[in-house]
């Protein structure tokens, strides 16, 4: 399931040129998370940017590879 993933947006060939950023909203150790707009349909997304320096060095590839999943099929949860 996790090929279908990356296989998904491969096709869309989507990169950071694809939006126009409109502030920072969020600031981690190792990202940064934008307010977006995608520049063809005007959508608003939020964009988080991860320094791949910093990932190697900590070793967080498999965190990353399971945020990436998580994002990309969002798990819906009822609380009543």
């Amino acid at each position: 399931m996790l090929k279908d993933v990356y296989a998904y947006t491969e096709l869309q060939k989507i990169s950071k040129n694809s939006f126009l950023m409109l502030t920072v909203i969020g600031i981690g150790s190792y990202a940064k998370v934008f307010l977006v707009k995608k520049k063809n349909t005007g959508t608003i997304y939020a964009l988080k940017m991860i320094k791949k320096s910093k990932i190697k060095r900590k070793k967080q590839h498999e965190h990353l590879k399971t945020e990436r999943f998580i994002m990309v099929f969002p798990l819906q949860i009822s609380i009543f």
